[in-house]
């Protein structure tokens, strides 16, 4: 697996295939992933967004489907920081990872609906 680097464990590599995912490949993710914790942190190109160029709803989604936590963190000037940890369904709050569907349940009984 050439885009495995030698560090990962396979919950980092789990992390970063999921991101490879959202990007639509690798080559597109410009950046290098680097052990954080147990996790991993790269700093990517900014401009994500949840529709038109929708990186950042794909993420959310990816996220919940593969069971990752992202924090978006500082990085540098024109670029963001993810930061990505593989988490379980089950578990303590720090240890879970909802489905998107247990998490939009969540937030609409917390926010409500559109009043539009």
């Amino acid at each position: 697996m050439p885009h495995r680097k030698e560090w990962m464990t396979d919950d980092q590599w789990h992390c970063w295939q999921m991101l490879a995912r959202v990007r639509k490949g690798f080559h597109h993710i410009n950046g290098n992933p680097r052990p954080w914790g147990t996790g991993i942190k790269v700093s990517v190109p900014d401009g994500w967004s949840t529709f038109d160029f929708d990186q950042l709803t794909r993420l959310v989604v990816a996220c919940h489907q593969w069971c990752v936590r992202v924090e978006v963190v500082a990085s540098s000037p024109r670029r963001l920081g993810l930061c990505l940890w593989k988490r379980k369904r089950e578990g303590l709050m720090y240890q879970r990872h909802p489905t998107i569907y247990d998490a939009v349940d969540g937030m609409v009984a917390n926010i409500g609906s559109s009043p539009a």
